[in-house]
């Protein structure tokens, strides 16, 4: 077997059942819980402040309003935007979110968190083909940055769009991220994904039983760890993973 295909251990965060890119921009960061719009009342004298507050805590339609109202305030205040955008996904309304991560990015162009973001609200609403095309003009843009490439490799090896796939090109990038990031549980999943792309099911199920004992020895949530069970499973019976992240997941 590759040599790369080894132990990816988690490190120090724990997981909260979301699959996190390596670097992660701030949206990532960020909690992508849902809750009811409007349940609460927003300080207009600080807003922004109040909705970062309500969107860590994953109280996403207060947040909203809370970032509606620093915009009304202040239409050009780009981090707020940013904020809004996150919320809304948070929500489940990608497109209104990608029309802020777009709104953004025509005022500026090299805004790493509104690029990433953009390509994410696609894979939200399905549309793998632009993600994925969106990812690769990234990588070409910001090519220091291993977001895109991680991001990308998971769309080319598991999108459910099977015109979009790509095994060899996944597996060609999830290898160059071994070689120049730290291992981590989320860089394992990509590698077996990239492997089970390619045909290699022996070596995705070898990666996948390191991270089902990685997680279990972590302590990660028994949701997840059922997840990396799923996926071994599908690995074990010579099929590749059936999605980039898991439900609900999408960074």
């Amino acid at each position: 077997m590759d040599s790369r295909c080894r132990l990816f251990p988690a490190r120090a965060r724990n997981r909260s059942g979301q699959s996190v890119t390596a670097a992660p921009p701030r949206d990532d960061a960020l909690c992508h819980g849902r809750s009811r719009r409007g349940s609460g009342t927003v300080r207009t004298d600080h807003p922004q402040p109040f909705g970062i507050l309500l969107q860590t805590a994953g109280r996403h339609g207060e947040a909203i309003a809370a970032f509606e109202e620093t915009l009304r305030l202040q239409p050009t205040d780009a981090d707020a935007r940013l904020r809004l955008a996150v919320s809304l996904r948070g929500v489940g309304e990608p497109q209104r979110a990608l029309d802020a991560y777009r709104q953004i990015l025509r005022v500026d162009a090299a805004n790493i968190d509104a690029h990433f973001g953009e390509a994410m609200a696609l894979v939200q609403m399905n549309r793998y083909g632009e993600a994925r095309d969106r990812l690769v003009e990234d990588m070409q843009a910001f090519p220091p940055i291993p977001v895109f490439a991680h991001a990308l490799a998971r769309i080319l090896a598991a999108a459910p769009d099977p015109s979009v796939r790509n095994g060899r090109r996944a597996l060609e990038i999830t290898n160059a991220l071994v070689e120049q990031l730290e291992p981590n549980i989320d860089l394992g999943e990509t590698l077996a994904m990239a492997l089970a792309a390619s045909g290699r099911h022996q070596d995705a199920a070898s990666v996948q039983r390191d991270l089902v004992q990685a997680a279990e020895a972590g302590g990660f949530p028994a949701p997840y760890i059922a997840h990396l069970r799923t996926v071994l499973r599908r690995y074990q019976a010579g099929e590749p993973s059936d999605s980039p992240w898991p439900p609900g997941a999408i960074p």
